[in-house]
């Protein structure tokens, strides 16, 4: 019997020290503000570069960064590969996922088959995607509330805190100043939403 591999925990996947949970937040709010204004990054061979630009500025304001645009199409990349992968995954028959509590099942057979065949499908050996309605905001331009139910089998619509809608994260924290339906600023714009009415 071999040894078994240890499968890293779904935040090395997607994070690194400098490009941190909340960094991701901030740009994928960006991108699916964008979206939602018929900028979807529908392309897989060429990003939509005016929504990748205003993500670029805000993200570089918010972190202090002065990162170029390959910098974040390598990132936009990285979203694509979730989206894909864990699309994926739904529509495989062998995999279910409970939005509740984010967890997902498969028997281990079926694992070496999904990782075999679905690349990057190992970060979500443990846990779902919990961004999963705001990745089809940015690649297809709707929510995944909007779409049809038995297409997807799986909606990661909750109720609002922390279900991956962009406009505000786990800690209330609201990007892009985008209380009220206001327009977002040219760069981010964070105002804690503690205290506030």
């Amino acid at each position: 019997m071999g040894v078994k591999k240890r499968v890293k925990a779904q935040s090395k996947f997607f994070y690194t020290r400098t490009w941190t949970k909340d960094v991701d937040q901030a740009f994928m709010n960006c991108l699916a503000w964008e979206a939602d204004r018929g900028r979807a990054q529908s392309d897989a061979n060429r990003p939509n570069l005016t929504a990748l630009g205003f993500a670029q500025r805000a993200v570089n304001v918010y972190a202090h960064w002065d990162h170029g645009l390959d910098f974040y199409e390598s990132k936009l990349g990285l979203l694509r590969k979730r989206y894909e992968a864990f699309g994926k995954l739904l529509h495989n028959p062998g995999f279910t996922w409970d939005v509740e509590t984010n967890t997902v099942r498969a028997t281990s057979a079926e694992w070496a088959t999904l990782v075999g065949d679905i690349p990057f499908a190992n970060a979500y050996r443990w846990r779902g995607e919990k961004k999963w309605g705001l990745l089809c905001t940015i690649f297809i331009g709707e929510n995944v509330e909007d779409l049809d139910r038995e297409r997807l089998e799986h909606n990661a619509a909750g109720d609002g805190e922390g279900d991956g809608s962009y406009g505000d994260d786990d800690d209330g924290v609201v990007f892009l100043g985008m209380k009220d339906g206001n327009e977002p600023h040219d760069v981010v714009d964070l105002v804690s939403s503690e205290g506030e009415n």
